[in-house]
């Protein structure tokens, strides 16, 4: 079987924090394209949605290394390297290292990567380099606009439960309809005695949808990678250490 691997990274999600599906939709189709040009049939999708490729605990990435090892992928096929990952680290590991050891394959079609070239080693590694540069690199530009932005009041995070952006000033944050109740019932709840298990059982119990389910009917476009998200004691011990 092979693998077609994208990837949607933060630098393609709107400036309202929701994932352009274009963007995904288009690595899939170029892809599949490719497989079918090769006469390859036997294939499936790994998608990871918003997460840098820095990042090495990706829920779909991980779950193809475990098909790579158990010897249910021959050819693992991304747009780009990058697309796998930008961390040489894990370039490293995986495309010089366990690829090898696991009879895997690995193509990026974009930058013309194969593990079956001659130079793949030295051409992987240095664009391994550049790609993990390239991140720490932007890393540093957003920090420093985003100081720029927070010494002028604007508020740059995506919006959390109880509020959304203002539809005519992004970096400014609005009360979101029907939230604000639960809000305030969810501190009372806590300053009244009840824990953070208790408080997420009982919102869950009546039904009331958490913040991944209610941001989809904000934003039709957002998808979130979690499909069973309901309210938990983590999620409600963020809203109240925040100060916003």
């Amino acid at each position: 079987m092979n693998s077609v691997g994208t990837r949607l990274s933060v630098e393609d999600m709107d400036k309202q924090g929701n994932v352009d599906s274009r963007s995904i939709i288009n690595q899939q189709e170029f892809l599949i394209d490719y497989c079918e040009r090769q006469g390859w049939e036997n294939y499936a999708l790994y998608v990871d949605d918003g997460i840098t490729g820095m990042e090495r605990e990706r829920p779909e990435f991980q779950r193809m290394l475990k098909d790579c090892e158990a010897g249910l992928i021959d050819i693992v096929l991304c747009k780009d390297q990058s697309r796998f990952a930008r961390d040489d680290v894990i370039i490293k590991e995986y495309l010089l290292t366990k690829f090898v050891m696991w009879g895997v394959r690995f193509i990026g079609l974009s930058d013309n990567v194969d593990s079956e070239s001659p130079d793949f080693m030295d051409n992987s590694s240095l664009r391994g380099f550049f790609n993990e540069w390239y991140v720490r690199d932007i890393s540093k530009k957003e920090n420093a606009a985003n100081d720029i932005m927070r010494k002028q009041g604007k508020y740059y995070r995506s919006a959390p439960y109880g509020y959304m952006k203002d539809p005519n000033d992004k970096y400014h944050l609005v009360h979101a309809p029907n939230t604000k109740d639960i809000v305030l019932r969810i501190f009372e709840s806590y300053v009244g005695g009840m824990s953070l298990r208790k408080i997420a059982e009982m919102l869950n119990a009546e039904g009331i949808p958490s913040p991944t389910a209610y941001k989809t009917t904000l934003y039709p476009n957002y998808r979130s990678r979690y499909t069973d998200d309901v309210w938990s004691s983590d999620g409600i011990r963020t809203m109240l250490s925040r100060e916003v």
